[in-house]
């Protein structure tokens, strides 16, 4: 279930979907445990606001498209409940690793093609309204429909790679190194520069987090390394279309509509933008300042289970939070966020660093088999002093 769920949410944005069906099954064959943390109730809230938000614009568009936030939501469930220890959270990245190798050997093939044909007809497939691909410094896509989505998926790949190479011995860490040069030279093609944003800031997050000084020397000069393909890839080195305007015209909306905003695609027929390129402007614009409330809410959360793993010593934290940061630094210039794969990256790293920090905070718990709210009566593991969880 879990290994074909990863292929799913890898192969297509299309087939991303999938698994939710199986997942919902799993969890109710299980009679599986519902904790009602900030995680959940947000991403709850946030469905139900976008649904509200889409109805008072009269936007069915708008109206279906919460619908994948609720589908997000799933997925963070799902993966709490199967995530309950480090090994088992390192188990499901080192498969998406893996799986997700097939991706970047896809990506790096059409690159390959790129140079011998005409390969814009196969973006062309995909979303091309504010995307137009050319023959010239050809922008991959792989398995992900969009250039800077594929960005962020490559760059995800890269951090895992660096994760797990810093814990192997030897010839043990061939697989990482190989890999994970493939995966930053497919990053490269898709000629994103804001998944080279986020990755930057990513790297700057997995060595502040990280407890080796090896490991802090080696993030240092991948930084480094980075900054510089960004300068001389042809597909980075490339001028970048200006956020301003788009970002002025977001502002004149919020002015108008500041509470409830226009819906989840309410802002594209004022704009022809489907997003604002910014997480905060398209927050702001699309579900308005409840919206972004909700979201502030459901990142403190986040910020109070990092404190307390970090205080534990997990060293697994490190990658989490920098796949985090990863969508997040690319959020200054884009919004990513709004296509699936991305957002199961991001919302599926959260519900990992939530679920590992669930041992030690309480919560009311939705009992399926009993159908009732279990009050937090759950006791915190550090008080009773078992705290084996670094690693």
């Amino acid at each position: 279930m879990l290994i074909i769920s990863i292929l799913m949410f890898l192969i297509s944005p299309f087939t991303a979907f999938i698994p939710v069906i199986g997942m919902i099954y799993q969890l109710y064959k299980q009679k599986s445990v519902i904790e009602i943390n900030p995680l959940n109730s947000g991403l709850a809230l946030l469905f139900i606001w976008a649904l509200l938000s889409g109805w008072s614009n009269s936007d069915m568009l708008s109206v279906i498209g919460a619908f994948g936030i609720l589908i997000f939501l799933v997925y963070a469930l799902y993966l709490q409940n199967v995530s309950k220890s480090p090994k088992t959270v390192e188990n499901i990245l080192l498969w998406v690793w893996k799986c997700g190798l097939i991706t970047v050997g896809f990506g790096i093939l059409e690159k390959g093609l790129s140079y011998f044909i005409d390969m814009t007809w196969f973006s062309r497939l995909f979303w091309t309204i504010n995307y137009v691909p050319t023959e010239t410094a050809y922008r991959i896509i792989g398995t992900f429909g969009n250039p800077n989505v594929a960005g962020d998926m490559y760059a995800g790949l890269f951090l895992l790679s660096l994760y797990f190479l810093f814990k192997q011995k030897g010839l043990e860490k061939v697989p990482f190194v190989f890999g994970g040069l493939l995966c930053v030279l497919a990053m490269s093609f898709t000629g994103s520069k804001g998944a080279a944003l986020g990755l930057e800031l990513a790297v700057l997050a997995y060595a502040l987090f990280t407890r080796s000084q090896r490991n802090r020397f080696i993030l240092m000069g991948i930084f480094m390394g980075v900054l510089a393909l960004v300068f001389c890839i042809p597909e980075l080195n490339h001028s970048m279309n200006s956020r301003a305007v788009i970002w002025q015209k977001c502002y004149r909306l919020f002015t108008h509509q500041p509470i409830a905003g226009y819906g989840v695609f309410g802002i594209f027929k004022y704009t022809g933008e489907v997003h604002g390129h910014n997480i905060l402007v398209t927050l702001l614009t699309t579900l308005g300042t409840v919206g972004l409330l909700i979201f502030t809410g459901i990142q403190i959360y986040l910020i109070h289970c990092m404190r307390t793993l970090k205080h534990e010593g997990l060293e697994l934290l490190a990658v989490l939070v920098a796949l985090q940061v990863l969508v997040l630094g690319h959020g200054v210039i884009d919004f990513t966020m709004m296509l699936p794969q991305v957002s199961i990256l991001y919302f599926g790293s959260m519900a990992m660093t939530s679920s590992l920090a669930s041992r030690y905070m309480a919560f009311p718990a939705w009992n399926w088999s009993a159908g009732t709210v279990d009050l937090a009566t759950k006791a915190s593991r550090l008080k009773k002093g078992q705290t084996g969880i670094r690693t």
